[in-house]
């Protein structure tokens, strides 16, 4: 929640607004910070809760898949969307469902009329991961043809027609397929091979009907680079009794092409300021901040779902989110994998491996959401199984994530913002204070290490607005000098985070 409180008299007024969102704190997640405008001593004397509503609505069920066909007939289903969703417009329209907003095939997508053997058809090029640890520019493997940076530093595909397919170079299978017995396996490796030559259909024998749903669900989810994936699943019977499951796209074979480019040359830009001095900590931090302060989070954009929208449009989702930061970190050379769960909300973030550790990152909520400033927010920034399952719940799976107890690279005890006693607080808030001036930097934040020191921190702060004092005695070595009459503050009792925000005369 977000607060504010002038340097005097502290007024026990409440809005009804404020009351009502105090009162729901523990269900309302507090990314989406809101300031209200800056107000001086003589305008008013007040405190003002302001929390924006996160989204709310029953958890994904996926429906029950339709019996082995005994005939030609096809069957269809449809898959689900690890999505988040607008409680705005869902509050405001009475729909509580997921949006189904996807594009629908082109007219041009592929249909068969007949069952045809999968193995007709010429089988897709092998791919292999780009593993390597280091890289300033993308990888020459990862072009169909020769790139060439531009003089503004952008890579481009060096050829005329742009509309053939690059075989993207995927991960070499996401962590949860080492979890898939051999015939699940089997159905994985043929789906991708398909899908990356937009094939129509892929024929195979003796497979079950949950089997392929359940890896058709885990292609769709995890795979970063398969954002051209239709979500519904149909098949029907051949004349050997094999089943023909029928491969729908959203974009056509050239559109795909120019889209997979554009996310190549995002991707790239990007990746050039990756050098060899960066520690694994440094880069992620730098694909998380690139997210944070470059990508807005929209639930109702086209490509919401997908690295293209994240990347490219600049708009996305969870899933984009955390689909992005994943193929960013192993284009690095960093282990990361995709984690699903709820957060009020079915929900979408990563685990990342730096130096041996694994750490739970949320892109997602490093998000200033609405914000009137600019920031990137490290509530969720390396953090642990402990801490996570504070505010989520992660969806039960039939393997084991790694555990993540390590608390080296969490985001403020790396940056020095991680406060044992109130003293340190008083500390951080200084130094930070005169840090921050030297910018113009609108946001203090810091974390405490328990419950107790929390509460004492946040009552002395802002209670006892303790707070003004310490910005006082950080005045007179700040460069740009900031308002110490008022000021906008934020806690979150889940998270240990305290935020202050600056505003500079």
């Amino acid at each position: 929640m977000d607060l504010r409180f002038s340097k005097g008299i502290l007024l026990a007024v409440l809005a009804a607004f404020g009351l009502a969102a105090c009162n729901s704190a523990e269900h309302i997640p507090d990314w989406d910070d809101v300031l209200p405008p800056f107000v001086t001593e003589q305008e008013t004397a007040a405190v003002i809760y302001i929390n924006d509503p996160f989204e709310v609505f029953p958890p994904i069920e996926f429906p029950p898949i339709a019996t082995e066909a005994e005939t030609t007939v096809t069957e269809e289903i449809t898959v689900d969307e690890y999505d988040d969703f607008d409680a705005w417009d869902a509050i405001e329209s009475g729909n509580y469902g997921f949006d189904d907003d996807i594009p629908p095939p082109f007219t041009e997508a592929f249909t068969s009329d007949t069952s045809v053997y999968f193995s007709e058809y010429d089988q897709a090029e092998s791919y292999s991961a780009y593993t390597e640890t280091e890289t300033s520019a993308p990888p020459s493997h990862w072009f169909t043809t020769a790139t060439t940076p531009s003089e503004s530093g952008d890579y481009f595909t060096a050829q005329s027609d742009m509309t053939e397919l690059i075989k993207p170079a995927l991960q070499e299978r996401p962590f949860s397929y080492q979890s898939l017995n051999s015939a699940r396996r089997h159905i994985y490796d043929s789906v991708i091979e398909a899908v990356l030559d937009m094939k129509p259909e892929v024929t195979l024998s003796g497979v079950s009907d949950e089997d392929y749903k359940f890896v058709y669900e885990l292609i769709y989810a995890e795979e970063d680079l398969i954002f051209n994936l239709g979500r519904k699943i149909s098949y029907n019977i051949n004349g050997s009794g094999d089943k023909v499951f029928q491969l729908e796209y959203i974009y056509s074979k050239e559109e795909t092409a120019v889209m997979q480019r554009e996310i190549e040359a995002a991707a790239g830009r990007i990746l050039l300021s990756v050098n060899d001095n960066m520690t694994a900590y440094e880069k992620v931090k730098m694909f998380f901040d690139e997210l944070a302060l470059n990508c807005e989070y929209d639930a109702q954009a086209e490509n919401k779902s997908d690295v293209y929208g994240a990347l490219v449009r600049k708009k996305a989702a969870c899933a984009g989110l955390a689909k992005s930061l994943n193929y960013l970190c192993r284009r690095a050379g960093i282990e990361s994998l995709l984690i699903t769960g709820e957060f009020d909300v079915p929900h979408m973030w990563n685990m990342v491996k730096i130096e041996s550790e694994w750490y739970h990152i949320d892109p997602t909520t490093g998000i200033a959401n609405n914000s009137s400033i600019q920031y990137a927010r490290y509530d969720y920034f390396g953090v642990t199984d402990e801490f996570i399952k504070r505010t989520r719940t992660i969806y039960p799976r039939d393997f084991s994530y790694p555990p993540a107890v390590y608390t080296t690279f969490n985001y403020f005890k790396m940056s020095g913002l991680f406060a044992e006693s109130y003293a340190d607080a008083e500390r951080i808030i200084k130094q930070s204070a005169i840090e921050a001036s030297k910018n113009k930097e609108r946001v203090i934040q810091f974390s405490v290490s328990s419950t107790e020191v929390f509460n004492e921190t946040v009552k002395k702060l802002f209670t006892e607005q303790q707070a003004l004092n310490i910005l006082d005695a950080a005045y007179p070595s700040a460069q740009n000098k900031f308002n110490r009459e008022t000021i906008a503050y934020n806690q979150d009792s889940k998270t240990l985070v305290i935020k202050i925000f600056l505003e500079y005369t």
